[in-house]
């Protein structure tokens, strides 16, 4: 059970850290333990920072990714999340120390754009993160480092995905 500021969640999480969305792989998860419960499918923000703009291939990531996903977790209640939306450029890591790997902020919101749109071309639970907190981009009000949302904003955001997964 998770208690943050008011909000319960029962959870359980399995992150696959420095993984993309297109190379996901569920092959060492033991389904007999995550069975009779809802699956949430949470996008990393930096495939879209980093990855999207570099190979304009959003498509191909999201019906790579859902099929994957949909294919190991059948039978089961999933609901994907959108990723957390771009932050504009003073933000990032990479415009403030990395300009080789930096991708500027409307070539990141044109790929978060078609990677919403993809996302929910397919018929299942999508938890709209723009809809959740009230913006399409992150400002220094909802993010403190540019990828990760602040403390209220988070909160804000698990009471909106409980109600929709409820």
């Amino acid at each position: 059970m998770v208690r943050l500021d008011g909000v319960e969640a029962t959870t359980r999480s399995i992150v696959y850290k420095g993984v993309s969305a297109y190379n996901v792989d569920y092959s060492n998860l033991d389904r007999s333990d995550i069975n009779n419960t809802t699956i949430l499918f949470t996008f990393g923000e930096c495939d879209i920072r980093r990855h999207l703009p570099k190979y304009k291939n959003p498509e191909e990531v999201v019906e790579k990714y859902v099929n994957t996903s949909l294919k190991f977790f059948k039978g089961l209640d999933v609901v994907f999340m959108q990723p957390v939306p771009q932050a504009i450029d003073e933000l990032t890591y990479e415009f403030n120390s990395n300009k080789e790997a930096w991708h500027p902020f409307e070539e990141r919101m044109a790929q978060q754009k078609i990677f919403y749109e993809s996302l929910k071309n397919y018929n299942q639970k999508v938890i709209d993160i723009s809809e959740a907190i009230g913006i399409d981009h992150l400002t220094s009000e909802y993010t403190d480092d540019g990828c990760h949302l602040t403390r209220k904003t988070a909160i804000d955001l698990v009471r909106y995905i409980n109600i929709a997964v409820n």
